[in-house]
């Protein structure tokens, strides 16, 4: 995986300014989870794109020691969801 491909492997949050290290999400369109990141936010078209990926980087870096990463996008994708069927667009990270 090339550096071009890397989304960010340390994600700085805009809304908390918080660092997040999580796995790469890469640009092209064709890792799951930025087609995860794409589907939440066709979803939920109230909340910024920002605060979805925020949460999804959250979400996946909860994963990180995980033996098997297959099921990581949908296992974060429903956290993700849940959260923001519950609270809408104001989540507040903490």
């Amino acid at each position: 995986m090339s550096i071009t491909t890397i989304r960010s492997l340390a994600v700085n949050c805009p809304l908390c300014n918080r660092v997040f290290m999580a796995a790469s999400i890469a640009a092209n369109t064709t890792s799951p989870l930025a087609k995860t990141e794409a589907i939440l936010v066709s979803e939920f078209p109230t909340v910024p794109r920002d605060l979805v990926h925020a949460l999804l980087v959250r979400e996946v870096t909860q994963f990180e020691a995980a033996k098997v990463r297959d099921f990581v996008p949908l296992l974060a994708a429903k956290a993700v969801r849940r959260r923001l069927h519950q609270e809408g667009d104001t989540v507040v990270l903490p």
